[in-house]
C-alpha cells in the first residue's frame, strides 16, 4: 500500500485481506486519520512504516497473524490513534520513536514470550494510559521518556 493512499477516508471502517494476501509493506500514512475500526496485517507485512495508523480514532484493535514476518514498527505508526491494547509480534526488534505516543486508550501491551525486541525508543508510550508493561527480556535500550505522563503505569 503506498504512501497516502486511505488517508483522511473518514467513512473506511474495515479493510479485508485475503489470508493468503502477498502484501508486504504498508507505506508511510497510509490510514493516517481514516475511519478505520480494525485491521488484520497480512503475515507477509514486515514493517509498518511513519504514521500509517495516526490519529485514527476509531482504531481499537490491530490484529497479526501468529507467525507475522513484521519487524519494524516505525516512528509515530499509532500516534494518538484510539488503539486499546495490541499484542507486538515476535520478530519486531525495535518500537521506534512516538509510535504509541498519545494514546489515550492504550492500557495493555503484549509480548510475545519469544520476543526480539531489542530496543524501545524515545517516547514510544508517552502520555498513553498503559497500565502494566513487561519488558522482554532481549531488551537492551529504553529510551528516553518512553514512559513520560503515564499515569495510569503501576507495574
Amino acid at each position: 500500500l503506498n504512501n497516502n493512499c486511505f488517508r483522511n477516508c473518514k467513512n473506511l471502517k474495515k479493510i479485508v485481506f485475503d489470508p493468503d494476501s502477498q502484501l508486504n509493506h504498508i507505506g508511510e500514512s497510509v490510514f493516517e486519520s481514516s475511519g478505520i475500526e480494525s485491521i488484520r496485517i497480512p503475515k507477509l507485512v514486515k514493517e509498518l512504516n511513519n504514521n500509517c495508523f495516526r490519529n485514527c480514532k476509531n482504531l481499537k484493535k490491530v490484529h497479526f497473524d501468529p507467525d507475522s514476518l513484521l519487524e519494524k514498527i516505525n516512528y509515530r505508526a499509532f500516534k494518538s490513534s484510539g488503539i486499546e491494547s495490541i499484542k507486538i509480534p515476535m520478530l519486531v526488534e525495535s518500537l521506534y520513536y512516538n509510535c504509541f505516543e498519545d494514546c489515550k486508550g492504550l492500557k495493555e501491551v503484549h509480548f510475545d514470550p519469544d520476543s526480539e525486541l531489542k530496543i524501545i525508543h524515545n517516547e514510544v508510550f508517552e502520555s498513553s494510559a498503559i497500565e502494566s508493561i513487561r519488558i522482554p527480556k532481549l531488551v537492551e535500550e529504553l529510551g528516553e521518556s518512553c514512559f513520560k505522563d503515564c499515569n495510569d503505569l503501576k507495574q
